[in-house]
């Protein structure tokens, strides 16, 4: 295997690890303190404040010390953050945890971002960032699908955090394996300020930093209601919905090099359309075979739309931009997902679950409105030819 694609690699088990937590952690932090799950949802909004409170110094941190020792000491760090959450049980513990998680996660793809183009040839780089956007999507939605599924018994109940965790360690460590694997050339520092843009956000991806907010809401939405509602469930056998429509990215993945024959416009419409009709089935039918096939639908619209929108932000980046490109997509996509999982959880405690969906189809209705009227507009007049 290649030092690309062994990167590739390694970001997949990254967010895997990371986003099969993702379903159970409110649950758990309700239990572990006491809490309600209100506040246990709005504690994932932490997660995405320790990445932005590291991001300006993203830069600084990459020019000055070794990018591969950077993402080993985080992969150490996440490790223990997962350990931490199994075993921590006091407000300020669950504090810190979600914090320190964030500015792990996000250090930790800002170091395999950048030496995934380091290791790349420069004629061969929008192409390897595009592959490694495709993995990062790949291990989101099956960690989701593993996490959702482990955490559940055949019969009835819980399996727990503790196999989720054990998993979710595991992945982290094998993850660090591959990127041990790689060979880093030496690069010398160019005195990069201590607090700066560079390699955090990308300005000229603004526009489309709000589009994805908006879908990746969506998202966020369904991750902690397999613990709330039945609704979830595939008939009397325990296979959460989730987990089914990660077996629907997963088949699509094996197929998306026919999505770089279709255009962007057509993309992003269709699948943002697909989001809205598998939640509307999953609303209006009981019948199994309806419920995965809207399971389906959502797994593969969720792939497509994030895919896209992703090419769309590499598009925008010149070629000294392009882990600025990706993290400010990430950025975009984890904050969706944590005010998604904190809204979820709170209309969950006052059993509001339609209203739930509801609020997710709108905010996929206007999420393409904010793409047919301002985004794609914005996005054909700076791309690069």
């Amino acid at each position: 295997m290649s030092s690309p694609l062994r990167i590739c690699w390694a970001s997949m088990l990254l967010f895997a690890s990371q986003y099969m937590l993702l379903p159970i952690l409110p649950a758990v932090l309700a239990i572990n303190i006491g809490l309600s799950v209100v506040y246990a949802g709005m504690f994932m909004l932490l997660q995405t404040l320790g990445m932005l409170l590291v991001g300006p110094f993203h830069g600084f941190l990459i020019d000055t010390y070794r990018r591969k020792y950077i993402g080993l000491i985080s992969f150490f760090v996440l490790t223990l953050v997962s350990a931490g959450y199994y075993y921590a049980n006091s407000f300020v513990e669950f504090l810190l945890l979600p914090l320190l998680h964030g500015i792990a996660l996000g250090l930790a793809y800002l170091s395999l971002t950048t030496i995934c183009i380091d290791v790349t040839a420069s004629g061969d780089r929008d192409r390897i960032n595009k592959k490694l956007g495709g993995f990062v999507h790949l291990g989101i939605i099956l960690g989701v699908a593993l996490g959702s599924f482990l955490s559940r018994n055949n019969g009835d109940g819980y399996y727990g955090f503790l196999p989720v965790m054990l998993v979710s360690i595991g992945l982290v460590v094998w993850g660090a394996l591959s990127l041990i694997s790689v060979p880093v050339p030496f690069r010398a520092p160019i005195g990069m300020p201590v607090c700066s843009l560079d390699r955090f956000f990308l300005p000229r991806t603004w526009v489309l930093t709000l589009n994805v907010v908006l879908v990746s809401f969506v998202f966020g939405i369904f991750l902690p209601l397999i613990y709330w509602d039945d609704r979830f469930m595939v008939d009397t056998i325990i296979i959460p919905y989730l987990t089914v429509a990660g077996v629907g990215f997963l088949l699509l993945f094996f197929f998306k090099s026919i999505l770089k024959r279709i255009d962007v416009w057509k993309l992003i419409t269709t699948s943002i359309v697909l989001i809205v009709v598998a939640i509307s089935v999953f609303l209006l039918f009981d019948q199994i075979v309806l419920r995965v096939i809207s399971a389906f639908l959502l797994g593969i619209a969720l792939e497509v739309v994030g895919l896209t929108f992703l090419f769309m932000f590499v598009d925008l980046s010149h070629h000294c931009q392009r882990v600025a490109a990706n993290n400010s997509y990430l950025i975009a996509w984890q904050l969706g997902v944590s005010v998604g999982i904190a809204v979820a959880c709170y209309l969950c405690v006052n059993k509001q679950f339609n209203l739930t969906f509801q609020l997710a189809m709108f905010s996929a209705t206007i999420a393409l409105i904010f793409f047919l009227l301002v985004t794609y507009p914005y996005y054909k007049k700076r791309k690069r030819s």
